[in-house]
């Protein structure tokens, strides 16, 4: 899938997640279209799990029901295993949004140099950091400026918290102005 189509498949639960807890939809795309290689993923494909989160004790079972989850060979034990996708999005900006090792990423959502600054330094991401950081950023920006066009041609459900991030923008349209709730 290529940032386009995964951005077109996907842009709706973002938003939704984003209007729910806060969070710039283009960092949730951002980070979920990594974690899954634009959806192409076992978890994503099969498990409706885009964020890679493991079946750890810290969840809201309005999203996951805690028991619901897949074996990995890898050092997470097991993952995640949703009901839908739209519940992984809201898990994921849920656990951004309340944790407090993300705090400091939480409330930089809206600042895409220093999300991504921020998010690698919670720790949430174990592999090259660095790689992580740029591919954060430079994903982020992708999907604010598919964010910018579908604000401006409008599209059937564009939501009014996509319409502010436009409204909103600054400078070279790296930092938005934060919804006020």
């Amino acid at each position: 899938m290529t940032a386009k189509q995964y951005f077109d498949a996907y842009a709706q639960v973002a938003i939704k997640a984003g209007e729910r807890f806060n969070i710039n939809p283009a960092v949730i795309l951002a980070v979920s279209s990594y974690e899954t290689n634009y959806g192409d993923s076992f978890s994503a494909t099969n498990d409706k799990n885009f964020f890679g989160l493991s079946a750890s004790s810290y969840y809201n079972p309005e999203f996951w029901n805690g028991s619901d989850k897949r074996k990995t060979s890898d050092s997470a034990g097991f993952y995640r295993v949703y009901s839908s996708v739209q519940n992984s999005f809201y898990d994921f900006a849920w656990l951004i949004s309340t944790a407090s090792r993300y705090k400091n990423a939480y409330n930089q959502s809206y600042n895409l140099t220093a999300f991504a600054d921020e998010f690698v330094k919670s720790g949430y991401f174990t592999g090259n950091q660095e790689n992580y950081k740029s591919a954060l950023l430079s994903r982020s920006k992708v999907f604010l400026d598919y964010l910018k066009d579908i604000s401006a041609i409008g599209t059937p459900n564009n939501s009014k918290m996509a319409f502010a991030y436009i409204i909103g923008l600054l400078g070279l349209g790296l930092v938005i102005k934060k919804k006020n709730s």
